[in-house]
């Protein structure tokens, strides 16, 4: 009795810490208002079976926030399968939902299990929901109702025991409206409705975000802090992709500048994005449509050349204690300057100037 009890009370333990390792790996970082009524929602749903559909933009934490309502229902020791219904190509996803029988079409060499039943006892997560073609939507829409399915190629239905969360960053009523969504599948699928907010709509966690994700995902727990100066940069940015461009970002920085990088790197990854952004619109050179973040960079540039040549006027003579012969200054001059020509940007400014 005493072993098996300690077996049990270690067993306990083992489980406690794994779930507070799961919680912890797909934690929401942020403590603005926007964040804490989003928590106080995924935690009004751990006690229920209820469908939940998650909306909002790219890169908002939509997958986060399913995990979230995973790990804290009752359904945590069973399966999380995600669905990513846009990676999926439309001949191929009735298969990978429901499965198929061996010979159901060329090269279903063996039977396979769909995502549905592994998801039995567990949760179906289906990502990007907007994407799913109406002819699997109304497929799907009977597993809704009745539990039950039927592999590709199969005689026998099948059961599965799932709870079902959706996300999109589509809007689906639109979709309703113009016929490419079912409006009897998105009354099912809307059960509770979490929206998750915009990067620029909370940035009062932008500092939390990007010092978590700098120490977790990027640089490392050893890692020099980000400075004051490069935070206060990440918060005034308005972050159209949120927080998966705020990763990016960070991870460009840290690989191309090492963990010392500073705003103006920053500025520049933000200009290179932008320029890219302006050549895919446009046959026009991208740098002639300058935003705001350029015109940021541009004086930041010339400050950068004007402190350059403050530098090799007064330190030049102090080379060796006589003043250094003229051929030696020029020859210096010129090999700075050579460095400066490498620069593209600098070059442009100089023209432009």
């Amino acid at each position: 009795t005493v072993k098996n009890a300690l077996e049990r009370k270690s067993l306990v333990q083992e489980t406690v810490a794994l779930k507070k390792k799961i919680s912890s790996k797909y934690e929401m970082v942020g403590n603005s208002a926007a964040l804490q009524q989003i928590k106080e929602m995924i935690g009004k749903t751990s006690t229920t079976d209820a469908r939940v559909l998650i909306t909002g933009r790219n890169g908002s934490g939509k997958e986060l926030v399913a995990r979230a309502i995973h790990d804290q229902s009752t359904r945590n020791a069973s399966p999380f399968v995600e669905v990513n219904c846009a990676a999926i190509p439309s001949e191929l996803i009735e298969s990978e939902l429901f499965g198929h029988e061996k010979g159901a079409f060329t090269g279903a060499d063996a039977r396979k299990d769909g995502l549905i039943r592994q998801a039995d006892g567990g949760t179906l997560f289906l990502d990007e929901v907007g994407e799913l073609p109406l002819s699997i939507q109304k497929e799907f829409l009977r597993v809704l109702q009745e539990r039950r399915f039927r592999p590709v190629g199969g005689k026998n239905e099948m059961h599965s025991d799932f709870r079902l969360v959706a996300a999109t960053n589509r809007d689906l009523p639109s979709m309703m409206a113009s016929n490419r969504f079912r409006e009897d599948l998105y009354y099912r699928l809307r059960g509770l409705v979490i929206r998750t907010p915009a990067l620029r709509n909370h940035p009062e966690d932008i500092r939390t975000v990007a010092t978590h994700l700098w120490f977790n995902k990027v640089a490392g727990k050893k890692a020099r802090p980000l400075s004051e100066k490069v935070l206060r940069e990440l918060k005034a940015y308005p972050w159209q992709g949120n927080v998966r461009q705020l990763r990016t970002v960070l991870a460009q920085a840290f690989a191309l500048f090492g963990e010392a990088f500073r705003v103006e790197h920053i500025r520049a990854l933000w200009l290179s994005e932008y320029d890219l952004g302006q050549a895919a619109q446009s046959s026009q050179p991208a740098l002639a449509q300058r935003g705001p973040f350029w015109v940021d960079h541009l004086n930041h540039l010339r400050q950068i050349q004007e402190l350059i040549n403050a530098i090799r006027e007064n330190l030049s003579p102090l080379v060796r204690r006589r003043p250094p012969e003229e051929s030696t200054v020029t020859a210096m001059r010129q090999s700075i300057q050579n460095r400066l020509d490498e620069l593209d940007l600098l070059k442009t400014v100089c023209l432009e100037s």
